[in-house]
């Protein structure tokens, strides 16, 4: 009798992330992301238990590859960087090294009403970092909006730019804000 693997969530949750870049966010299923993992369908459901799970999972996995790149950033800067600055460069991070979970997030994120307002709810608690930043509170939160819009517009190629082209717009985006910049 073969032995039992113990499956790897991580490349389970990266299976699944592929399924959503692929194929869209309505074909993510337990079968979808088995498939793309080349494991069974109770390998996905002993991991994950449902759908709803695995959603979970991913969102939780996002975000603390969020606060892990957060924690980077402020060794980084020795926790001189406002919060602010803080969340803008560790969005950036996770968007270079990690640009396909990223664009699976953004999908995801608009399959149903409860994600867009889940994703909602996320974004205004994230504007409370620029009310609270010290200086112009409009140009912090344009700064905010703009830092994220051009995240969502690169992980979708939504813009039609070479990686030079990009680096020049982040540096655009940088040099327009007085120096506040969060890199």
């Amino acid at each position: 009798m073969p032995r039992y693997q113990k499956l790897d969530k991580n490349e389970l949750l990266n299976a699944a992330e592929r399924v959503i870049q692929k194929q869209g966010a309505h074909a993510l299923s337990i079968g979808s992301v088995a498939a793309e993992a080349e494991v069974s369908r109770g390998g996905i459901q002993s991991n994950f238990g449902s759908r709803a799970q695995l959603i979970d999972a991913l969102f939780v996995r996002w975000d603390e590859d969020l606060e892990r790149y957060k924690r980077e950033v402020r060794s980084r800067c020795n926790n001189r960087m406002s919060e602010l600055n803080v969340f803008l460069a560790a969005t950036r991070l996770q968007h270079q090294h990690q640009p396909e979970q990223m664009s699976a997030m953004m999908i995801l994120t608009m399959q149903t009403h409860e994600q867009l307002l889940a994703s909602h709810i996320w974004m205004e608690d994230k504007l409370k970092l620029a009310d609270a930043e010290v200086g112009d509170k409009r140009q912090n939160r344009l700064r905010l909006l703009v830092n994220e819009a051009m995240i969502i517009m690169h992980s979708m190629q939504l813009a039609p730019l070479s990686d030079e082209k990009w680096a020049e717009v982040w540096e655009d985006l940088d040099g327009a804000f007085d120096g506040n910049t969060p890199s």
